[in-house]
């Protein structure tokens, strides 16, 4: 069949046209993706097997039998600690859930605002200062922390920020490099015309930045706000040495795979139980705001 026949019948039907390029990377982004997903299956199908089941199959055979651990796992998921008076209480799941949320998103926002308001100094200013402040950024960002954490304990007991929501909030409310670069990369971008036409029309710096620039830069602000949440929602060393009377989830789940030498806790599939619990709020977030970040994402990428 002639060739010029068979793509003119394409264009009529409106038939697609793969390349081979094309063919091969989807096959590897399947791939990819199955790799992605099929841990996540094994996870979810592991985390609803019998203990004994998982010890007598291994971990690698579907259940013979599905078992409810996650009730289990929500009863056994508690971290002890002391009050003021020196009694030991539990804190629950919910407790932790409440601890996490506000652990999570006001460091979250802190942290972005900080490294948002610096950039927009830095970037929108003609300021000498201003190249001071972008030189100490980078070379904080060069330079190794190490066995800071001793000093870091002593100053906030100094201070009597220690075991409080403030001092670590005010922990958080720093200058990320990485955010600092991206955020001061798109203020560059953004024509000052627009700044100085602002002016003509009588606004000042403060409506100026929260009114002009600030939209532009919208989806940005969201995306490193959502990943700021992310990465402080899955930590538990910080509250653990900071904040250890309001552990959160994610030092909860330390605590609870930690408990090996306890018989109820001990078994992986209510470990992964655990582990799934600790989850779901993040797979909701994503599933709630996917086109939001991965549009964001998309149109970085583009610029």
């Amino acid at each position: 069949m002639d060739t010029n026949l068979v793509l003119d019948k394409k264009r009529r039907f409106g038939l697609p046209r793969f390349s081979a390029f094309t063919v091969v990377i989807f096959l590897f982004l399947a791939l990819y993706a199955l790799s992605l997903l099929f841990p996540l299956g094994w996870a979810f199908t592991t985390s609803c097997r019998d203990a004994w089941d998982f010890n007598v199959n291994g971990g690698w055979a579907w259940p013979e039998r599905w078992v409810n651990n996650y009730a289990l796992a929500f009863r056994y998921f508690v971290v002890p600690v002391r009050d003021a008076d020196g009694i030991q209480v539990n804190i629950g799941i919910a407790q932790m859930l409440g601890n996490s949320v506000l652990y999570a998103v006001i460091s979250a926002v802190l942290s972005m605002l900080t490294s948002l308001l610096m950039a927009y100094v830095s970037a929108r200013y003609d300021f000498k200062f201003c190249g001071v402040i972008y030189a100490v950024v980078i070379v904080q960002m060069i330079l190794p922390i190490v066995n800071a954490l001793p000093s870091e304990l002593k100053m906030s007991r100094l201070l009597g920020i220690h075991d409080t929501f403030f001092g670590l909030w005010l922990m958080k409310t720093h200058v990320q490099g990485l955010y600092f670069l991206l955020f001061y990369a798109s203020f560059k971008q953004i024509s000052k015309e627009y700044t100085e036409a602002a002016r003509i029309d009588g606004a000042g710096h403060f409506t100026i930045m929260t009114r002009i620039i600030f939209p532009f830069v919208a989806g940005t602000i969201f995306t490193v706000t959502l990943l700021n949440f992310i990465q402080y929602w899955n930590d538990y060393q910080t509250p653990m040495m900071f904040m250890p009377s309001y552990p959160p989830l994610a030092y909860g789940l330390f605590h609870f795979t930690q408990r090996s030498y306890e018989l109820a806790t001990s078994s992986p599939p209510l470990q992964l139980a655990g582990c799934m619990l600790m989850a779901i709020p993040l797979f909701l977030l994503f599933v709630i705001f996917q086109h939001k970040l991965l549009g964001n994402i998309s149109t970085g990428g583009l610029k």
